[in-house]
């Protein structure tokens, strides 16, 4: 039979990366197909738009589909995104910072541990730019302790590269940049037994007034793994999805189709980020595919035991399941902001994860929001919640002296503010959410009697029964009780641990009392 103009065609559009996106759009501007990777669509005669999306990066390609083609196949050339690793066929990356970066990585600079590494490389993705300030960047443990400087390794300035490899032991790290007048910021990375974490770095400039400063960026780093001795290989083709996943996942959306995850799954992962962040990706599927998160999970865990943001996962599957899959406390800090986000969670239903004096209590203080990860800003962070010594307040007379101050005098909300304003009082970031959310809340003026029970804060203040019981005898609870209930609401949904939440409130009280 022979085809006619009207026969449809067989288009199959093939990406040369799994996690690329894919759109077809046809002559009159409608999306007749999308997908990730490979997508095959019938098509009838005519013009069609190809779109290509790697990362924050995407591509246009004009494709003519001839009557009576039958199929047409169209291979496309990778799309060069932006990455801080120089991975062959991003967008600046270069041999002369490819080479480097693959000899630095295959040979420790120094011993400051062992039975892991921590790989860093910083780069000026152009040739000819301002001096790299390499003393910018230390490595320190996670108690905050310098343990090494980024001078320390090997430099370029012409080049502009400087790079670093340490043996440590297991465990997580603080990759801290010193960005002058804007603070310092830490970035946390896990090293694992038998495993290279390699974290890349570019430049980029930041704003003070009007002042330009430029520093290496923590919020576009890239974060790659490999087993020890194998070292950064430009050329890996999962180092470029691991990539893809990442942005992808800082941008929120999903570009790992099934047959992909079944392929990480079942071939393992050569870079368990990459798994880590699948892991993620399939979180924002709807439905959930929770057999094969599971069993992703369970790989991550064979291959890294206790890592951060594995545990966090686990945690997720084990509210899913009522099966807690974690029964210890946290004591890493995990580097993605979707990792903090589910142990926040999961805390907030078990407050003993994260105890107060901990370390991620601490960092809870100062968390800064650059996705996909979580940085924390470095200053003084409140002491401890001593919740557990006699005579402490609860979280509701916490409230309710809150209500007091700020509702009490004349003019005294106002007052606290020109305090802060003026800098008199120095807030850390989780108290300046916690005192505009108590000051929204007293701008509100409602009258709440709310059922508190195992709440998003989970302390228990009121549960149902006892507000029904309450209203139905014609009570009503005292004007500093309702005050205290009506700040408790305007807590919920604060994105850090209660730990951390109590620490704060206890601090901030003192502060705005002094």
């Amino acid at each position: 039979m022979t085809r006619s103009s009207f026969d449809p065609v067989r288009l199959i559009v093939q990406a040369s990366d799994p996690g690329t996106e894919i759109f077809v759009v046809d002559g009159r501007l409608q999306r007749i197909a999308s997908g990730a990777g490979r997508i095959v669509v019938e098509v009838e005669p005519g013009l069609y738009k190809v779109r290509l999306r790697s990362g924050a990066t995407q591509r246009d390609e004009l494709l003519s589909v001839e009557p009576g083609a039958g199929e047409v196949t169209f291979q496309a050339e990778p799309v060069e995104f932006r990455s801080a690793a120089p991975l062959e066929g991003t967008r600046t990356t270069h041999e002369y910072h490819r080479a480097p970066a693959s000899h630095i990585s295959r040979s420790a600079t120094r011993a400051a541990g062992s039975g892991s590494e921590l790989f860093l490389f910083l780069r000026e993705e152009e040739r000819g730019g301002p001096t790299l300030q390499v003393d910018s960047v230390t490595l320190r443990n996670l108690a905050g302790e310098e343990i090494a400087d980024l001078a320390e390794g090997e430099a370029d300035e012409r080049a502009g590269f400087a790079g670093l490899n340490l043996e440590v032991d297991p465990g997580t790290y603080r990759v801290r940049v010193e960005t002058g007048p804007l603070g310092s910021y830490d970035l946390f990375a896990t090293a694992t037994l038998g495993w290279q974490t390699q974290v890349f770095l570019v430049t980029e400039d930041f704003w003070s007034g009007e002042a330009k400063v430029r520093r290496p960026s923590l919020r576009l780093a890239s974060l790659l793994m490999a087993p020890r001795g194998a070292g950064f290989d430009p050329h890996s083709p999962d180092a470029r999805l691991s990539e893809l996943a990442r942005q992808a996942l800082a941008q929120g959306r999903q570009v790992l189709d099934r047959e992909t995850m079944g392929h990480l799954l079942h071939e393992k992962f050569h870079d368990p980020l990459l798994g880590i962040y699948a892991a993620h990706l399939l979180l924002m599927e709807r439905p959930i595919q929770w057999t094969l998160l599971e069993e992703v999970c369970g790989n991550l865990h064979g291959l890294l035991g206790p890592h951060p943001d594995v545990q966090a996962l686990l945690l997720r599957l084990g509210e899913e399941s009522g099966r807690p899959s974690w029964t210890g406390t946290l004591e890493g800090v995990p580097t993605l902001r979707r990792s903090w986000e589910l142990i926040v969670s999961a805390a907030r239903r078990r407050p003993s994860l994260v105890p107060g004096e901990s370390v991620l209590a601490r960092v809870a203080q100062n968390v800064a929001s650059a996705q996909p990860y979580l940085l924390h800003r470095v200053g003084r962070e409140s002491a401890p919640a001593a919740t557990a010594e006699e005579g402490a307040l609860t979280m509701e007379e916490m409230m309710q002296q809150a209500a007091g101050l700020l509702e009490g005098e004349p003019g005294g909300m106002s007052e606290i503010l020109a305090r802060v304003r003026s800098r008199q009082v120095a807030l850390s970031g989780l108290e300046q959410t916690l005192l505009g959310r108590m000051i929204a809340s007293v701008k509100e003026k409602e009258t709440l009697l709310v059922p508190v029970g195992e709440g998003a804060l989970g302390f228990g203040l009121l549960d149902a029964e006892e507000a029904s019981a309450d209203e139905e005898a014609g009570s009503a609870p005292s004007k500093e009780r309702s005050a205290g209930l009506r700040l408790l609401r305007a807590m919920h949904g604060v994105k850090a641990p209660p730990s951390a939440v109590s620490a704060s409130l206890a601090s901030l009280m003192q502060k705005l009392e002094g």
